[in-house]
């Protein structure tokens, strides 16, 4: 099938006589039957682009003669399939019978095209194609000025979708179906075919669907015209209709039967669009096409494949009015907001398959509309479509809150307020349509209904808390199509979903089991009266636009989508991948269903800690650290997934992983710092003064959902952080002479505790450079220094009995910064006599 060419049509002053053809029928014709079919159509070219057109009268003895060289072996089977197809796919040929004649000397054939009455006369046939042209110009021009015709955002299939409706339009307004003098339909041929459109006196079925093939195919959009029966109360008669290509299939459309006539009373809308793409099953229920089985002109080729699921039904896919459940009233007024804003023209239009649905609606479109005006339709599937005039006198320019909520409002879960739109200026005209949007930081934008609680009221609306988030409620004016907004948080502001389990999750975290809020399953009647039970099913989709049932068998249609989750029939539902899924619990008695949000999360599959904040995997990743008591650290907790850092919404634990060393480390617990970034801090308590060496603490962080883990190990030490020298004993007199200093150390830990720092004695001539240039510009020669075993004191030896003053020095590194510090704790003159600071 080729695709929709929503660029092709002509502008204004390119249209012909000749313009017009699709080729649908010719397509599935043999090889024989398109000779014959290009046979008509090049004498038929001829003829219009002739003087015989505007000239020649004709009458039932003179036809259009068509000669032709035949080839095959079924002549009749052949030139009667190839005439039915020219005529279907020619609408442009608006002047001849749907009948022909043709006769035979061995294979030379003169087919005759009856001329119909009406258009004996060239002046006739002239003024005919005069108003088509100029009619049909207009129409492709006003189309192609219109503002989805370029819209590359727009969709191939709905390009077409729109171009099919706004067709449709315009032939239900432009003219009414014809009667005759007896109030039969007419049998003029003006009024069966695309002329009594555009001369304005009206056509039957035939003309609707020609005309609107007729303009598709100049906008070079697959179309067909299908003639058949269509039933009316018990009886079947002759009918015309169409279907449209799309994408994924054709849809059916039925303009006849979608004018209403012209409107006459407030609850006449002129146009409704209950055979605009009506599922195909419902459809034929009232329309039977004509087969291949016919033996004369009711042969007709077999039409394709229809779109699933009646997917394009106007209700549907355009206008958002239409509903499967048995509404209640903040359900019924949700419907008619939503449908509000794509209504067309002065009316709106709902589709509901449960007739309990029609009172609430009605109540809705009094509420919201101030009106009460409606009627109801019954179409094959039992739809009931509500249609209301909304004119207004004086339409608004602007919109005002009352109270002023310029800078937003707040409000508690649990909580209510209302607000009133106010039109501007005084004393104007409109239908106020209130709309919600979740704008929460973190947000399904499916699921508004489960942050606040929305009642209309016309002008007024109320807005009660539900859950924590922050949504958008904008006010618009259908008619003037002015609007304003204004934000209300709930609690936080922050939405959280009600429920929330994880792909990779353990089993605790992986599901969750929904139970049935106020459906149950409920008997129903099949068509032999027989009462029957239905039952509870349980399904998962990713959609939230609903299910679908098979009112016929008590089934649900709709098949499950498992991508994100699954669901068993007990309502466990296991989380596979993130997304949010739609879980839907129907009952097959009733038809209806209810449905519940659940989100999937990720969790990671590996867990890291680091040092520094975004560390990709196995990058500065953090096993071992040191930390002085009185001083405190911090890690970055990295979740992964595939190999990616993961935006996982877990909840992490941090623990030691023996319980007796807290007395060493404690653990802070895992936050989420200003960046994003997932910390833990971990402080220094004290360190083992027995041991005198550091002390290693093993932490561990676990992510709660997933179940994986990750380690670090601490060693806390003890620090210097004063060094005090007393007075030495001993004497340098002479060569290995000695002196003996007492060092007095206090810690982080308190004096006379043992260090774990790893201290270093210097001897130098000069002044000691530390970290900033130089440790040591050169070594003292007069002695050496050392410390004891024990660590508390300094040993000065001699190294000869004379030689330079040098400054004696005990040096420790800070275990955090890892800078240096240096005590002088020492002088030893050329005497050798020790002086202590």
């Amino acid at each position: 099938r080729k695709g929709a060419v929503l660029n092709s049509a002509p502008t204004v002053g390119e249209l012909t006589k000749t313009s017009g053809s699709g080729d649908y029928g010719y397509n599935l014709l043999n090889a024989a039957s398109k000779a014959v079919y290009e046979a008509i159509d090049n004498a038929l070219e001829g003829f219009v682009n002739g003087s015989d057109f505007e000239n020649k009268t004709y009458d039932s003895d003179t036809p259009i003669y068509v000669n032709f060289t035949y080839s095959g072996s079924s002549a009749q089977t052949d030139v009667r399939n190839a005439f039915a197809s020219f005529i279907y796919d020619h609408p442009q040929y608006f002047f001849i019978q749907n009948g022909y004649g043709f006769r035979a000397t061995g294979n030379e054939f003169i087919l005759s095209i009856p001329v119909a009455e009406c258009y004996y006369t060239g002046d006739s046939r002239a003024d005919a194609s005069e108003a088509i042209l100029t009619g049909a110009s207009e129409w492709i021009d006003e189309i192609r000025g219109m503002d989805f015709w370029d819209n590359n955002e727009l969709s191939d299939d709905r390009k077409t979708y729109e171009a099919a409706l706004t067709v449709h339009d315009m032939i239900c307004e432009a003219i009414d179906y014809a009667y005759d003098g007896s109030g039969q339909p007419e049998s003029e041929k003006w009024a069966h075919s695309i002329a009594g459109v555009f001369t304005g006196e009206g056509v039957v079925c035939e003309g609707y669907a020609k005309t609107f093939n007729y303009i598709m195919n100049i906008l070079g959009i697959d179309n067909l015209y299908v003639v058949g029966d269509a039933k009316t109360g018990s009886s079947w008669g002759g009918h015309a209709w169409n279907a449209v290509g799309m994408s994924d299939g054709w849809f059916l459309l039925d303009s006849t039967w979608d004018d209403l006539g012209t409107p006459e009373t407030d609850s006449n809308p002129g146009i409704f669009y209950a055979y605009f793409g009506m599922n195909a099953t419902e459809f034929v229920k009232t329309h039977r096409a004509y087969s291949q089985t016919g033996s004369t002109m009711e042969w007709y080729f077999a039409l394709p494949d229809m779109a699933a699921d009646g997917k394009y039904f106007f209700y549907k896919y355009a206008a958002l009015a239409y509903s499967e459940e048995a509404l209640t009233g903040e359900a019924a007024e949700a419907l008619v907001s939503a449908a509000l804003p794509n209504q067309r023209g002065n009316h709106i239009q709902i589709v509901l398959t449960q007739r309990s649905s029609v009172s609430p609606v009605a109540s809705a479109l009094a509420n919201i509309c101030g009106v009460e005006n409606y009627v109801t339709y019954t179409t094959p599937a039992g739809y009931l479509m509500i249609a209301l005039n909304l004119r207004q006198e004086s339409i608004a320019e602007a919109i005002v809150f009352e109270p002023d909520v310029t800078s937003g409002a707040a409000i508690t879960v649990g909580g209510s307020a209302s607000f009133t739109a106010v039109l501007q200026p005084e004393g104007a005209e409109d239908t106020i349509v209130w709309t919600v949007e979740n704008i929460s930081e973190t947000s399904e934008a499916a699921t508004n209904t489960t942050l606040v609680s929305v009642v209309r009221n016309g002008s007024r609306v109320t807005v009660t808390g539900i859950e924590n988030g922050k949504v958008k409620i904008t006010a618009k004016g259908i008619y003037s199509n002015v609007s304003a907004s204004f934000e209300v948080t709930v609690g936080t502001g922050v939405w959280e979903p009600k429920y929330v389990i994880f792909s990779g999750g353990d089993k605790n975290h992986k599901t969750v089991k929904i139970t049935p809020k106020s459906i149950a399953a409920t008997s129903w009647k099949d068509t032999r009266g027989k009462t029957k039970q239905g039952k509870l099913v349980y399904l998962t989709l990713n959609s939230a636009g609903g299910v679908q049932f098979d009112s016929a068998t008590h089934k649900v249609s709709s098949r499950a989508d498992k991508d994100i989750a699954s669901i068993s029939n007990k309502g466990v539902v296991t989380a596979k991948a993130p997304g949010t899924v739609y879980v839907y619990i129907c009952d097959t008695g009733s038809l209806t269903y209810e449905m519940t949000p659940v989100v999937v999360e990720a969790s990671p599959s590996k867990l890291t800690l680091s040092s520094k904040a975004g560390s990709a995997e196995r990058e500065d990743v953090l096993k071992n650290t040191v930390l002085a008591v009185g001083y405190s650290g911090k890690a970055y907790i990295i979740p992964f997934e595939k190999n990616e850092k993961s935006t996982a919404k877990c909840t992490y634990t941090a623990a030691l992983v023996k319980a007796g060393d807290a007395q060493y480390l404690s653990v802070g617990t895992v936050t989420t710092d200003n960046s994003g970034n997932l910390t833990l801090t971990v402080t220094a308590r004290s360190a083992d003064a027995a041991k005198g060496k550091p002390v290693s603490v093993k932490v561990v962080v676990t992510c709660v959902e997933s179940g994986k883990k990750a380690n670090m190990t601490v060693a806390v030490t003890n620090p210097v952080t004063t060094v005090r020298a007393s007075a030495g004993e001993g004497t340098l007199a002479k060569k290995r002479a000695t002196v003996t200093i007492a060092l007095d150390l206090t810690t982080a830990a308190g004096a006379g505790i043992k260090t774990t720092d790893k201290l270093k004695v210097y001897v130098s001539k000069g002044d000691i450079t530390l970290d900033d240039k130089k440790v040591i510009t050169e070594r003292g020669a007069t002695v050496k220094a050392a410390l004891n075993k024990a660590g508390n004191a300094v040993v000065i030896t001699a190294n000869k009995d004379a030689g330079e003053t040098a400054k004696i020095g005990l040096v420790t590194t800070d275990p955090k910064t890892k800078k240096n510090t240096i005590y002088i704790i020492a002088a030893v003159d050329q005497a050798g006599n020790v002086t202590v600071p």
